[in-house]
């Protein structure tokens, strides 16, 4: 095999080539929030280190209903179209898209890491898969190719990358818009008392190369955090000698992004997330009061800007993992954080707060409202089923006040598929409790019922299956402790899928039984219970959530 070292460079994602016995990047990134029939990106950093590479072409392989409607190479300050066209290649069934780089007019591609930018739109797909493929020509007239499909190219590996697309919901409202030469900030009028702090937001930026976001100290005039979106659309922080960057994420146009920054008292420092990952660690002493810091939104040019919806800041002490794992919703519950603010800017009370807030001291400027595409859903009704001598009694209540429509009760027996049983209108009291009894065919039948729920935009969303009868029933779901390493608190989050009795203990790595955390009832809904490990040493643990038909056991890692 030639010495050719073709480098995709995507942050995080690290091969070793068992040929050259040296490091191989893979650098592939994509959106992971894209609305159906909206046009999106993927971004390839890519770099040749053989100067006897004569020409190499790219292969997108793709479902026929996916375009690729642009191309460019991007170096320095620079941004080249680039050619592209169908062609065949051997017996894939879709699409396959060619773009030649011929090599004595791309030189930046031997001097550094460029960009491979691309412009698709997948049409009314929900999902969709794109491959890769390379064909390398020297100069000695040989040729080398690569593709996803071929996995023998040991050191060489190239990624399929799986999409996923949404139906956007009228639940989602209304957005702010910050167009040309616009800004949008606040700040906290009263001293309140804060320990671990989280700011938490839906952004669609379409514009790039500058500040987007700060945190500022109004007192000392010190930037905490800004972050930025360079010229190669990557987010970018501001400088600080004791950064720590664990990824770097990408930003496409038309494509909303999910950002949560966590002020972390007991670590000493704020932690920055896009779309659930961890993306930079900054050092941070002194979070006191909230009083001193001001928080802000830029636009500071001339096009598309950018939106923003679902803006919350909390006093937070649960999980981040719950907070992820809701930041689809326009609300949720938590056992033991606060709220202090909740902007979604979908009325007029919102908008009101804008210009009376006593609380909050709001500025902004050339600021608009278009309705929103963002991926803000509606939850899934509550569903409970009792079993009585001759009937099923079943229970349900919606989740969001104003977006359902109509319920669809339906009911599988054995296994078999789903049919429809019952419908109800919904009502407009949010705290309205639905009701319906069905008959029982035998005493050790198996019963799965699940309720559909119809909104407004005709969009719907399915309750979580209950099962009833004989068998194992899945009655809550356990996350993974977080943090995990810990030293010495972490927090564990259990979802009652259905009100239970359920007991959680703390185990040792030889089964010695350290601590019971909860026994007990747990209603519906979500529970965090914190773990201190402050008199045990470092070591591996267990943590068992278990009723009297189910059970999960999970290991955490104390590390001191």
């Amino acid at each position: 095999m030639k010495r050719f070292f073709l480098i995709v460079f995507i942050l995080g994602i690290q091969f070793f080539s068992s040929a050259q016995n040296r490091p191989f990047y893979l650098m592939v990134n994509f959106s992971e929030n894209v609305p159906v029939e909206k046009s999106f990106e993927i971004s390839i950093f890519t770099r040749i280190s053989e100067v006897k590479v004569q020409s190499v072409s790219l292969f997108l392989f793709v479902e026929n209903e996916v375009k690729l409607k642009e191309a460019f190479l991007r170096f320095g300050s620079k941004e080249v179209p680039l050619r592209f066209y169908l062609t065949n290649f051997n017996d894939y069934d879709g699409k396959a898209y060619k773009i030649d780089l011929k090599l004595e007019d791309y030189t930046s591609l031997f001097e550094s890491f460029s960009q491979l930018l691309f412009g698709l739109s997948a049409g009314d797909l929900r999902e969709t898969e794109i491959a890769f493929g390379f064909d390398v020509a020297f100069q000695d007239g040989s040729r080398e190719y690569f593709s996803s499909f071929d996995d023998t190219k040991a050191g060489y590996p190239l990624p399929k990358i799986k999409l996923n697309f949404y139906q956007p919901q009228s639940l989602a409202g209304k957005a702010l818009v910050l167009k040309n030469n616009a800004s949008f900030s606040f700040r906290f009028n009263n001293e309140v008392p804060i320990d671990d702090l989280l700011v938490e937001f839906w952004a669609k930026i379409n514009s790039f190369g500058h500040n987007f976001f700060y945190i500022i100290d109004e007192i000392s005039r010190d930037t905490v955090l800004s972050l930025s979106s360079n010229n190669f659309k990557i987010i970018s922080p501001n400088i600080n000698p004791a950064l720590e960057i664990f990824e770097r994420q990408f930003l496409s146009k038309n494509v909303w992004n999910h950002f949560s920054i966590f002020f972390n008292t007991k670590k000493d420092c704020l932690e920055v997330f896009s779309n659930d990952k961890l993306m930079y660690r900054i050092p941070f002493e002194g979070l006191n009061t909230l009083q001193n810091y001001r928080f802000g939104f830029l636009n500071p040019t001339f096009g598309k800007g950018m939106q923003l919806d679902l803006i919350k800041v909390w006093e937070y002490r649960n999980s981040l993992d719950y907070s992820f794992l809701n930041k689809h919703y326009l609300n949720y519950d938590t056992d033991s954080s606060r709220v202090l603010l909740n902007l979604s800017f979908d009325d007029y009370k919102t908008n009101n707060r804008l210009l009376n807030s006593e609380s909050i001291s709001f500025k902004f400027e050339n600021i608009d409202y278009v309705y929103s595409d963002a991926p803000i859903f509606s939850r899934a009704p509550e569903l409970n089923v009792y079993a009585y001598g001759s009937f099923y009694s079943i229970e349900w209540k919606k989740k969001e006040s104003t977006d359902a429509v109509k319920f669809i009760l339906e009911k599988s027996t054995g296994g078999e598929n789903f049919i429809e049983i019952n419908s109800q209108y919904a009502n407009d009291d949010p705290d309205k409790t639905y009701y319906y009894s069905d008959l029982r065919n035998r005493v050790n039948e198996i019963v799965i019922y699940r309720l559909k729920q119809i909104n407004t935009d005709a969009s719907f969303v399915y309750s979580a299956q209950v099962k009833i009868g004989q068998g194992e029933q899945k009655l809550f779901t356990v996350l993974q402790n977080f943090p995990n390493p810990f030293n010495p608190e972490t927090n564990i989050a259990v979802e009652v899928l259905e009100t239970s009795e359920i007991e959680i203990s703390v185990f040792d790595v030889v089964g010695k039984k350290i601590i019971t955390l909860q026994e007990g009832i747990l209603s519906q809904g979500m529970h965090s219970f914190t773990f201190d490990g402050s008199n045990l040493p470092s070591g591996i643990y267990f943590y068992e959530v278990k009723s009297p038909n189910y059970a999960v056991i999970r290991k955490m890692i104390l590390a001191k």
